[in-house]
């Protein structure tokens, strides 16, 4: 009987590793590439710049790609495939969502979570065993982290930057504060990080609001994505044994060289995820801490000092932050801008 595995996830927090895991930990040589319609070596090191991505997983996106996938892997000889399904990108339900209003937007939103949570019922139906790699609501910053250029969230093509992806967002969702910002001539830095900050919603992402509506009640294998990144001997061993697969010895300890390095990746992007709520706290206290921002990260802080304490910063000719909290609470002032409640 062949052993189909599914490792999914919403967010981008580890999958591709996983399935690279389960085919070089159990000794497997070559997996079956759908795409390339040929079994294909599985690489001794998965790792690119962002993430895993040496490892040519097949990818399929939404439930009907994900059944074409399985459709061939039947009747492919061969005893072990892996899929990693994601829930469908926008533009496949809507190829004009680049230019939807709310309302319908809200429609595709709940499109798209009605055809991945038909995925875990499809998976039961025919036995492939699944693996959900959960990610806390309490961690939704960790979707500011660009892991892939693989694909622009609205259009079937690669990204060239990181950038590239960011403008496509912000032109999508925030087109009106663009144009008016412009027409004031608010065009510096720190004018549009205090745009962004007053626009974004970090905690309450697309991502976020499919995670938190996933139905779990078919049989799965439920991993939280931080014993994942944080406890990996432990968990892969639990994967391997939900799998039917044993570990080759020999082969861990260089799975377990490449998985620190991994995770190295991981650690990084998180490091702001634990510490922002300090990082506030700091700055409205006026408390000792370093930091070192990125763009994304500031607009984050400022968002927050703005929604959850109605103070705003003196931000004018402010390229990048201080390095220090306390040089940033001395910038504080009452936030005039009329916000929506939204926590």
């Amino acid at each position: 009987m062949k052993n189909i595995v599914a490792i999914t996830s919403v967010s981008s927090v580890g999958a591709t590793f996983v399935d690279w895991s389960i085919y070089f930990l159990s000794g497997q040589k070559k997996f079956y590439n759908v795409q390339q319609q040929a079994w294909i070596d599985v690489p001794n090191n998965p790792l690119t710049t962002y993430n895993s991505h040496g490892h040519q997983k097949n990818h399929p996106s939404g439930l009907k790609r994900s059944m074409e996938c399985v459709d061939i892997f039947k009747k492919t000889a061969g005893d072990l495939f892996t899929l990693y399904p994601s829930p469908l990108h926008f533009d496949e339900i809507n190829s004009d969502a680049k230019n939807l209003n709310k309302t319908d937007w809200q429609l595709l939103i709940d499109k798209r979570l009605n055809d991945y949570n038909q995925l875990f019922k499809y998976c039961n139906s025919e036995s492939i065993k699944l693996i959900y790699l959960g990610l806390d609501p309490a961690l939704a910053l960790y979707d500011i982290n660009t892991r892939s250029l693989d694909r622009m969230f609205f259009e079937n093509r690669r990204a060239t930057t990181v950038e590239e992806r960011k403008l496509e967002l912000d032109q999508v969702f925030f087109a009106d504060s663009i144009q008016k910002w412009n027409d004031l001539n608010l065009t510096n830095r720190w004018d549009n990080r205090e745009r962004l900050a007053l626009c974004c919603r970090p905690f309450d992402t697309l991502n976020a609001q499919t995670e938190r509506n996933v139905d779990l009640c078919y049989p799965h294998l439920w991993i939280d994505s931080r014993l994942l990144w944080h406890n990996g001997k432990e968990t892969i061993y639990r994967i391997m044994d939900y799998v039917d697969l044993d570990i080759i010895k020999s082969k861990y300890d260089h799975w377990h060289s490449i998985y620190l390095l991994w995770q190295e990746k991981h650690t990084n992007a998180l490091e702001f995820v634990y510490t922002y709520k300090h990082i506030v706290d700091s700055i409205v206290n006026n408390w000792f801490y370093d930091i070192d921002l990125t763009f994304d990260q500031e607009v984050i802080i400022q968002h927050c000092l703005i929604y959850q304490h109605n103070l705003n910063l003196k931000t004018w000719k402010l390229e990048k932050f201080p390095s220090n909290t306390q040089d940033l609470h001395k910038l504080l002032e009452p936030n005039t801008h009329p916000i929506p409640s939204i926590y």
